[in-house]
């Protein structure tokens, strides 16, 4: 089979077959950044929950020679995972707004990659960037299980735009708190120590706010900083957040933004030597060689002005 559709479709009979009591249809799901995924949606006779169960990288593995047998059975091993945890919490975050609300919060993606995602979601723009609104659907605010809000969940819940953008910007930074570091923190953090033997020393002053953390670095001439979240998911969108470029202005003055994916953006003071097209190159060579594709946030490069309070684009 050459084809991930007739694919979809083997494992659909396969399914069905041990399956009873289930409705089963094959779905393209439209991701991020235009990224489209195939699943089975097994909706279960009764039960509200209809868990879809992706099958891109179980079509990849029969590429290679798995049997159809054992891919049948991981789909079916999914679907029955999706029912060990108990589904009420979720069906009731979904049904009202009262019980949603506490569960919002913010994500930031590409306007003109996702333009045609857009029209079936609530959002507002910011510059070519377009905040767009999730929810938690698991306990203790895992990130691993949420949903994006669409207009018909809107619609449901009776409220408008503006009511769920005033309540996401609540709950973002309470869910996860922002972070201002140098960027060689935070990649120390992330990588053997012995691959920063030769870097520079760092003399850190850290300043807490009200949901917000800043890490100024004394001791190093090239001010490379990280904006993103606690859990560093999504995190680019903490940017956003009310009161937070005015902060990172008073510690570097005015600043270019550089958005190296959907999780974090870097951060550079506009008293750096580098021109912008360094900077812009710099963006476009990470979403070229080291990201996912649905993971790339821009290829264009931000300024904030710390006294005009503006964030505008720049491009080439």
């Amino acid at each position: 089979m050459n084809d991930i559709h007739e694919f979809a479709c083997t494992l659909k009979s396969g399914v069905e077959e041990i399956l009873s009591g289930c409705t089963i249809s094959i779905n393209d799901v439209r991701k991020n950044n235009g990224l489209v995924r195939t699943g089975l949606t097994i909706a279960k006779e009764g039960n509200e929950i209809a868990p879809t169960i992706y099958i891109d990288g179980m079509y990849r593995l029969y590429q290679d020679g798995v049997s159809e047998a054992q891919l049948i059975q991981k789909v079916i091993d999914a679907y029955e995972e999706a029912y060990i945890n108990d589904t009420t919490p979720i069906q009731n975050a979904l049904s009202s707004f009262v019980n949603a609300k506490d569960r919002l919060f913010i994500k930031l993606i590409n306007e003109e990659k996702n333009r045609e995602m857009l029209q079936d979601i609530p959002h507002r723009m910011v510059q070519d960037l377009a905040i767009v609104y999730a929810l938690h659907l698991k306990d203790a605010f895992d990130f691993s299980g949420t949903v994006t809000v669409t207009n018909t969940l809107l619609q449901m819940w009776g409220i408008d735009e503006e009511t769920l953008y005033t309540q996401a910007m609540l709950n973002t930074p309470r869910v996860s708190p922002a972070i201002l570091c140098p960027l060689q923190e935070m990649m120390e953090s992330l990588l053997p120590t012995a691959q920063f033997l030769n870097a520079p020393p760092m003399d850190i002053s850290e300043y807490d706010f009200d949901n917000f953390t800043i890490k100024i670095d004394n001791g190093n001439d090239m001010q490379l900083y990280i904006v993103t979240n606690k859990s560093k998911i999504f995190g680019a969108a903490s940017l956003l957040l009310p009161h937070i470029m005015e902060k990172i202005g008073e510690f570097l003055g005015s600043f270019y933004v550089l958005p190296s994916s959907i999780h974090e953006v870097l951060v550079i003071p506009a008293s750096s030597a580098m021109e912008t097209s360094e900077l812009i190159g710099m963006v476009r060579q990470i979403n070229e060689t080291e990201l996912l594709p649905e993971e790339v946030l821009s290829d264009n490069i931000y300024l904030y002005d710390k006294d005009e309070k503006t964030f505008s684009v720049i491009t080439e």
